[in-house]
């Protein structure tokens, strides 16, 4: 029986291949006939084998298996349970609490029907029954990635081969981030007592597992994962070591050409600190080089300190970076020097990720960004300065707009991935981070001749111009010159304060007057307003992976992709404060307010981010809290709030990416534990 699961298991894919994509129905049509007289289902390959239509029909299952995972914790919807029996493997959902004893490897006899289950066919409604220990397979076909993502392979028995990046312990479950040679994977088990699996990072390893997909609500599939059921089915092929003992390699040989080189290791680079925010990011400079990580590792580091750095070699901006990065600081030297530079110089990317100064005129501050964030003019150029959050109150008195400032900080350049010149990547703009409120030093005061100012000297000169009828001519022309700048810099100013400057929509506080507006003039025309609330799934781990940098990159993409899914100008999109944004749709009733909602996840979900994908192998998605009220409900626009962001929390505790509506049969309780959640 052993050789008759290796051999049908190692099958299984390139069947389900050939039923999908050269479309035999031999097998459709026989079992179709089957069913329609009466018999039943009995192996994992007939039922998970069916068209959806038929598979959705109800058929009766009965099949003796054995237990490949099972995991009672992953879904809160129900137990995951894969089988395997000698035609293939299928995935099961069951219709009561399973046996007490069961695990990978128990031979069980299940109960069912057919199911067109959230991707491909399951068996559902199942009852299970256990008759004794067996094991797993011992063998199983080898696959790549790309092969997962055609869905061939949907649920079956399979053996990947690659590097594993990081661990990351979620409640009783363990996830593997895995580079194999074609992409990244991540990798899903059941957390066993007194195992250590941190060993397994810059592991290759060979692991046998379930396929799964990761798919839209669509149905359509937008990536692979794999379900594990413990350490046994995975073969160190070549194990970690100690990265620290290995040679330093400078820092701008990473990336560079290795040849024969598949499956990338953890590289060693020894720098001097030039700058670290605490469990988020490290900068260090090596021979005039500059390299910058993200590191959740927290041990507070002195400028000059020097490091060993050790990390996954990994695209950045216009530099190459180390994702999954750890640090062991070594001994104290000298902080690296900081070069002046012009804001050409910085947008030409020479000083990507190095130590610089530089001079910019203020022109507005961020106040949505969860870190401190200033803009700067410099010629004819813009760039922004971001310093730690925290480290500094967003109304500095001597920051005043118009002010000279000098900054220190490290130059992070920016690319449009999509703009290549000569095979070199082309920088599009760039920031400076600054290490603290000691790094921006004021150069020179902004003048007293500023609008503020100028409007009630206008005033006087208006007066005066009545008086002097001798010199109406000359301040006529003078006064239009003036109001022409004047009414300039108040549109500068007008659009600043109230423009996200990030995303370029409507800020906090253009949407707070919007809000109280909308709902005052629903009460008086009669009309109802409805409000949406939105996060941007998983951002922060997106965020910590890729780096502030493409985290920005995102919020910007995301805030086009939801202007876009409106199509009415009375509708208004704003960034709400970090990765959340609200829409205000006056005149909307809830139908009207779902089919908006429902068309900006679908917009958000069909973008393509060069590099970006999301934590969890999905496409980029978002959970959505919606409110409507009534002319006649009185209810203000902070209580409107409060109703969106409890229908948002519902959405993410239903597992996120979905648009949930505010019930007014939500009793206190729950909300309570949807905000402490």
């Amino acid at each position: 029986m052993d050789r008759a699961i290796v051999t049908l298991a190692g099958r299984c894919c390139a069947a389900a291949s050939q039923f999908a994509v050269k479309g035999t129905l031999w097998l459709a049509l026989l079992l179709a006939a089957g069913v329609a007289n009466g018999a039943t289902l009995t192996t994992a390959r007939q039922a998970h084998d069916l068209p959806l239509e038929e598979a959705a029909r109800g058929y009766p299952v009965r099949l003796r298996a054995v237990v490949t995972y099972y995991d009672p914790n992953i879904d809160k919807r129900h137990v995951a349970l894969f089988v395997h029996d000698s035609s293939g493997d299928v995935y099961v959902s069951l219709s009561s609490p399973p046996p007490a004893f069961l695990q990978a490897g128990t031979l069980v006899e299940i109960n069912g029907f057919s199911g067109a289950g959230d991707f491909a066919p399951i068996v559902a409604r199942a009852v299970v029954t256990v008759i004794g220990l067996s094991r797993v397979p011992a063998q199983a076909p080898p696959v790549s990635l790309s092969k997962l993502l055609t869905g061939a392979c949907d649920g079956q028995w399979v053996e990947v081969e690659g590097i594993v990046h990081s661990v990351l312990e979620s409640g009783q479950n363990v996830n593997l981030e895995m580079a194999l040679s074609d992409g990244w994977l991540r990798a899903t088990t059941v957390k066993e007592p007194g195992v250590d699996y941190s060993r397994l990072v810059d592991s290759r390893i060979k692991m046998h597992a379930n396929a799964a997909p990761v798919f839209n609500r669509h149905l359509q599939m937008t990536g692979a994962r794999l379900f594990f059921p413990n350490m046994r089915q995975i073969e160190i092929l070549e194990p970690a070591g100690d990265p620290f003992t290995q040679p330093a390699i400078a820092v701008d040989h990473i990336l560079r050409f290795t040849p024969n080189i598949t499956f990338p290791r953890r590289v060693r680079v020894r720098g001097r600190v030039s700058l670290q925010w605490p469990g988020r990011s490290l900068c260090v400079e090596d021979s005039g080089q500059g390299l910058c990580v993200e590191t959740a590792q927290d041990t507070k580091l002195a400028p000059g300190r020097e490091v060993d750095l050790i990390g996954f070699p990994s695209l950045g901006g216009l530099t190459p970076t180390l994702t999954n990065a750890t640090f062991k600081a070594l001994g104290a030297g000298e902080a690296p020097a900081a070069s002046p530079i012009t804001a050409e110089q910085g947008l030409q990317g020479d000083y990507d990720s190095k130590l610089v100064t530089i001079e910019g005129k203020l022109i507005g501050k961020d106040r949505a960004a969860k870190d401190p964030t200033l803009l700067f003019a410099a010629g004819k150029m813009l760039f922004s300065a971001v310093l730690p959050e925290g480290s500094v109150q967003p109304d500095t008195p001597d920051w005043d707009e118009e002010s000279i400032l000098r900054i220190t900080g490290i130059c992070s350049v920016r690319v449009e991935s999509r703009a290549i010149h000569d095979g070199y990547s082309v920088p599009l703009s760039f920031r400076i981070v600054s290490r603290s409120r000691a790094d921006i030093r004021v150069v020179k005061q902004a003048s007293w001749w500023t609008s503020r100012h100028l409007l009630p000297l206008l005033a006087v000169i208006l007066a005066i111009a009545l008086c002097v009828l001798g010199w109406a001519a000359i301040l006529r022309h003078r006064i239009a010159m003036q109001t022409a700048i004047i009414r300039h810099q108040n549109a500068t100013l007008i659009d600043l304060s109230f423009q996200d400057a990030l995303t370029r929509v409507a800020n906090r506080r253009r949407f707070d007057e919007a809000l109280d507006s909308e709902v005052e003039q629903a009460a008086k025309i009669g009309k109802p307003v409805s409000l949406l609330m939105m996060d941007i799934d998983h951002f922060k781990a997106l965020n910590d992976e890729y780096g502030h940098q493409r985290g920005d990159e995102c919020l910007a993409r995301v805030a086009m992709a939801l202007v876009s899914a409106t199509v009415r100008q009375t509708d208004l999109v704003a960034r709400y404060g970090g990765e959340e944004f609200a829409v205000i749709l006056p005149g909307c009733d809830e139908e009207d307010a779902l089919a908006i909602a429902e068309r900006m996840r679908d917009a958000v979900l069909a973008l393509q981010i060069a590099n970006i994908r999301s934590p969890l192998d999905r496409c980029l998605s978002i959970s959505v809290g919606a409110a409507t009220i009534s002319p006649s409900a009185g209810t203000p626009s902070a209580s409107l709030i409060a109703l969106a962001d409890r229908a948002l929390y519902q959405s993410k505790m239903l597992g996120r990416n979905r648009t949930t509506f505010w019930q007014e049969t939500w009793s206190d309780e729950p909300v309570a534990a949807l905000q402490e959640a």
